[in-house]
């Protein structure tokens, strides 16, 4: 066991530091990138379109943040098996931890990108409440494990049938505007709220921005779906990578 975390985290390191390498800026894309797709809808809905209010900045940069996070997680997770058949080849590794390492790596990334928010939201003014120690743990542990149990699936799928991540793309591009990062959930119509708390991310970023920004506590009530879904997703995800756990190996996938 203790060698497999060792090569979780190896591989972790490794990903982080290709990435950093790959730009002349390195780390401070992981934060210019959102600042940057912030900047571009600020400009339209509250300067073009005349919409927003006092706080919409921090309602949208919770909203870019929390949705790269899990979006990026979701694009390396469905490839991460396929990416990895060379060395699965050669070695046997149980196939779960390519997943795992897809996760942790952009969790670090979110993690930094996460703090400077924080510091931001410190910096405009935004008091400190009780429940961003009492809920906010919760909350990222929630995502962690609906996002790794997701990505699991697709990536036990997607050797098989690489059309999935067309799928996956247009999927995560119809979520990207219907996940409530440009508006309030206050502002959805009573009778379609129940379609809303149908969208795991749009319920997590209504969360995360009940939390930081209004100081409350989580919506238990749509919440603990999501915990069960994450549950779910783990448990059918980690049956198809022991499923076709020596199937990838014998197959000519590359």
């Amino acid at each position: 066991m203790n060698r497999y975390v060792e090569f979780v985290w190896y591989r972790t390191i490794s990903e982080i530091r290709a990435d950093i390498s790959r730009a002349f800026l390195g780390i401070l894309w992981w934060i210019i990138e959102p600042v940057l797709y912030m900047a571009i809808f600020y400009l339209i809905f509250v300067f073009v379109l005349k919409q927003g209010e006092n706080n919409y900045l921090s309602l949208l940069l919770v909203g870019l943040i929390v949705w790269k996070w899990f979006a990026s997680t979701i694009n390396s997770a469905t490839t991460s098996i396929t990416r990895n058949m060379i060395l699965i080849y050669q070695v046997y590794l149980p196939k779960f931890l390519f997943p795992v390492i897809a996760l942790f790596t952009s969790s670090l990334k979110f993690i930094t990108v996460f703090l400077v928010f924080l510091a931001f939201l410190l910096f405009i003014g935004t008091p400190i409440a009780d429940s961003w120690f009492t809920d906010l743990f919760f909350l990222l542990v929630l995502q962690a494990l609906l996002m790794l149990g997701l990505g699991m699936i697709l990536a036990a799928i997607d050797p098989f049938l690489p059309d999935i991540k067309f799928v996956v793309d247009n999927g995560l591009m119809m979520l990207f505007f219907l996940s409530g990062i440009f508006f309030r959930f206050d502002s959805v119509p009573e009778s379609l709220r129940p379609l809303f708390n149908l969208n795991p991310v749009g319920v997590l970023i209504h969360n995360y921005r009940e939390i930081l920004i209004y100081g409350r506590h989580v919506d238990w009530a749509i919440c603990w779906p999501l915990g069960v879904l994450a549950i779910s997703f783990l448990a059918i995800g980690l049956a198809l990578l022991i499923k076709f756990d020596r199937v990838y190996a014998k197959r000519a996938f590359l």
